[in-house]
């Protein structure tokens, strides 16, 4: 389509006539205001396209955030019925890994508790375990629940109660104390263990 110059009246075609007002007549104001008018313009300004790189990491995090809902979805639950003395745990699935002190004496002489203490093997450790013998008892499980001192006692195999530990028995002139942090503490096998929990149980002469 052709357009006359409002400047001089010659024909210009409309897409030239900014330039033209630019170059002869030196309207740089008007020939903006034509070129934001004009169609093309108009079109470009509301075709705007995103860059396609955007568009690749946009629908990438989409896809690895509905993979995720999707695992998430059909995952296990957490065992939290299974005893712990039953259960086997690993390094690389625990959510819970809490540490308990524990320390045993007997009749005024150190009782070094064993290491591995509930290591099964490589693949299967019980949630309550021991690594070395420095009576660190390492509490590690899938989702958190209450675990007992009498849970570690049962996955050594050794006996611990009011009346008797490992094998020293309560009598008429000897009786089984234990502290928790220091405190005295009636709990013996009925403690709930938490982490930075101490424990001493002393079997000693009355």
């Amino acid at each position: 389509m052709d357009n006359r110059c409002p400047e001089c009246g010659v024909f210009v075609k409309q897409e030239n006539l900014p330039s033209h007002l630019r170059k002869v007549h030196a309207k740089g104001e008007e020939a903006a205001r034509l070129e934001r008018q004009s169609p093309s313009a108009r079109r470009r300004g509301g075709a705007r396209a995103f860059p396609i790189w955007t568009v690749v990491i946009v629908a990438v995090v989409g896809i690895v955030v509905l993979g995720a809902v999707i695992a998430y979805s059909f995952a296990p639950s957490p065992d939290t019925t299974t005893p712990v003395t039953q259960m086997c745990v690993q390094h690389s699935t625990y959510r819970v890994h809490n540490h308990a002190q524990l320390s045993i004496t007997i009749l005024g002489s150190p009782y070094t508790i064993p290491a591995n203490i509930g290591i099964v093997s490589e693949t299967c450790y019980r949630p309550l375990h021991t690594h070395e013998n420095n009576g660190v008892i390492h509490i590690e499980l899938p989702a958190a629940r209450p675990v007992y001192l009498r849970d570690f006692f049962a996955i050594w195999g050794q006996p611990f109660s009011q009346s008797q530990i490992l094998t020293s028995v309560a009598d008429a002139t000897h009786e089984i104390v234990m502290f928790v942090n220091g405190a005295p503490s009636g709990a013996y096998a009925n403690l709930a263990l938490v982490d930075g929990q101490t424990v001493s149980i002393e079997y000693r002469t009355l």
